[in-house]
């Protein structure tokens, strides 16, 4: 079986879900910006901040094809790692792909209580708006999976449960 990977626009629940997935699939799991920020030895937002998105995509790509060749995994990537044709391409062919989306005023719930800082909405006066914007211009992306799940009023179990039964029998769903 291919390994899981967890696509999916900032704070849909990529993290959570894949730390719980990878528990109950006895694999182990990656959180691709965790992985790229602990190299770096810096923060996301202090990457972009110093170098920019451009290079932080570069390293993105670059961790996701390392990562690629585990199939012992549970990945959970940045929601813009879906922007790169070649993360794109990895992605359907190496991983059974699952999309965790939400709703805007959900995904600005969970952004503000998490307290992290996002690169991507810093500096604007509207940010729900950012969001908004964003997961439209991302939506085609994340719509390219086997696996869709909105994860709005769905619990971590509830959610790890569709993914290990879908997983198991390999058809593409929508949840």
């Amino acid at each position: 079986m291919k390994a899981v990977a967890l696509i999916g626009f900032m704070a849909a629940g990529k993290s959570a879900v894949g730390r719980e997935l990878a528990q109950r699939l006895q694999k182990n799991f990656v959180d691709l910006d965790e992985a790229i920020a602990q190299s770096a030895q810096m923060t996301i937002g202090e990457i972009f901040e110093r170098y920019g998105e451009n290079y932080f995509r570069q390293e993105e790509q670059r961790a996701l094809e390392h990562f690629a060749v585990q199939k012992d995994i549970v990945l959970a990537t940045g929601g813009g790692a879906v922007l790169n044709e070649k993360n794109r391409a990895i992605l359907n062919e190496r991983f059974f792909v699952v999309s965790l989306s939400a709703t805007p005023d959900m995904i600005w719930q969970r952004v503000q209580k998490d307290g992290a800082t996002r690169p991507l909405l810093v500096g604007y006066d509207d940010p729900l708006a950012r969001i908004k914007t964003l997961l439209k211009e991302r939506a085609p992306f994340y719509e390219k999976a086997d696996l869709f799940i909105d994860t709005s009023q769905k619990t971590v179990a509830e959610i790890v449960e569709m993914i290990v039964n879908v997983w198991r029998n390999d058809d593409a769903y929508y949840c």
